[in-house]
């Protein structure tokens, strides 16, 4: 028993070098990796085994010491490796074997639909069609064209005082909205045109 334990611990060395070296082989990898804990496990219950019987009849259990140290030594070395490399080569194998790979990318499942069966992914052809015809909007009126006809209307109420309209169409172009304020001028002018009893300029009764 003692020999046995000690070839067992030898021999879970040697599976576990195997399966090191064949970590990147898909099945090979994983049974040698996952098999040296077993065989060593083994021989650690057959140096149990040798030194009970050395003990019992009185016998050197040297050598049974020798083969459950090996064994303890390869149970212990083999277990990181099969919880690491053979780990891993179990997945890939799993992963190789399987239908379904969840890491390739490039496979999509396939849809079944009436006009047979496609992956969704797949672009379909689609009709090509005419953009809708985009009507422009009116050109819009030119910066300060409020305020050119709100002085105009200005000179008209004023009798051509231009100094006074400048001031005024000044005031409106400092405004925020100088568009608006200058619209207001212009119905401001022509109203009061209006209440005098004088026809504002046919241009300022639309302001």
């Amino acid at each position: 028993m003692s020999l046995v334990s000690i070839l067992l611990g030898l021999l879970s060395f040697v599976l576990m070098v195997m399966g090191f070296v064949f970590g990147m082989v898909p099945v090979v990898g994983a049974v040698l990796s996952m098999g040296a804990p077993v065989v060593a496990l083994s021989g650690i219950v057959c140096g149990g085994l040798a030194m009970s019987r050395a003990r019992n009849e009185g016998d050197d259990n040297g050598l049974a010491v020798a083969g459950l140290s090996v064994s303890v030594v390869a149970f212990v070395l083999s277990l990181l490796v099969a919880l690491t490399c053979g780990l891993c080569n179990a997945c890939m194998s799993t992963q190789m074997l399987s239908d379904d790979d969840p890491f390739d990318v490039f496979q999509q499942p396939v849809v079944t639909s009436p006009t047979g069966p496609s992956r969704p992914n797949q672009v379909s052809p689609t009709p090509i069609s005419q953009p809708p015809v985009v009507t422009p909007p009116p050109f819009p009126s030119p910066p300060g064209a409020s305020c050119a006809l709100a002085r105009t209307c200005c000179l008209a109420f004023t009798d051509d005082d231009a100094v006074f309209c400048e001031a005024a169409i000044g005031e409106a172009r400092r405004q925020g909205d100088m568009d608006g304020a200058c619209a207001a001028l212009t119905r401001h002018y022509a109203q009061s045109m209006t209440d005098i009893g004088e026809d504002p300029p046919p241009e300022c009764r639309g302001g």
